[in-house]
């Protein structure tokens, strides 16, 4: 009796350990990614995607030396970005940059339609502003899309995944 008890236990444990790993609502990162990982567990982590770039991108408090050069998102193509904190170097942050810059019109389709992609994985964002911004505050990841619009200047997508936890930190003195 106590071994089928044990061994019902350790099936209900595995389920509901593998259920909590393919919850959307429960990511911890970007892809294979965790938030805190070095660039080469990152590398490692998603070998054969993830590629070194030739000139790191340079953001204020982190760099992103590698990333991915293309991927779609629905039908729209986007530049990754895996940022590292300069000090730390692990994983704060990856940036998902729309290809298509400086064209309005696709650019705001291509909110829409990644706002619609989003809403329907991660369910109704938690604060949104008419085609420009949207938010989803999940369990470990909060997720932002933005349309940056600067009139004849820049248009681009962006989509943003960062650990919920550095949000409450920086967000603490405002």
């Amino acid at each position: 009796m106590k071994t089928i008890l044990f061994i019902a236990l350790t099936v209900l444990l595995v389920a509901t350990s593998a259920q909590a790993d393919n919850d959307p609502m429960n990511i911890n990162g970007y892809g294979k990614a965790t938030w805190g990982m070095s660039e080469d567990e990152v590398l490692k982590a998603e070998q054969g995607r993830v590629i070194k770039f030739d000139k790191p991108a340079k953001y204020l408090d982190s760099t992103a030396p590698i990333g991915i050069n293309e991927i779609n998102v629905g039908t729209d193509k986007f530049k990754v970005y895996y940022l590292f904190d300069d000090k730390s170097r692990k994983l704060e942050q990856v940036n998902l940059a729309g290809l298509e810059e400086n064209n309005e019109l696709i650019n705001a389709r291509t909110f829409t339609t990644i706002l619609k992609l989003l809403t329907e994985k991660y369910g109704t964002p938690t604060f949104i502003k008419a085609n420009s911004n949207a938010s989803w505050k999940l369990s470990k990841t909060l997720i932002n899309l933005t349309h940056q619009y600067i009139r004849q200047i820049m248009t681009q997508v962006v989509i943003s995944y960062k650990p919920l936890q550095s949000s409450v930190d920086n967000s603490k003195d405002l």
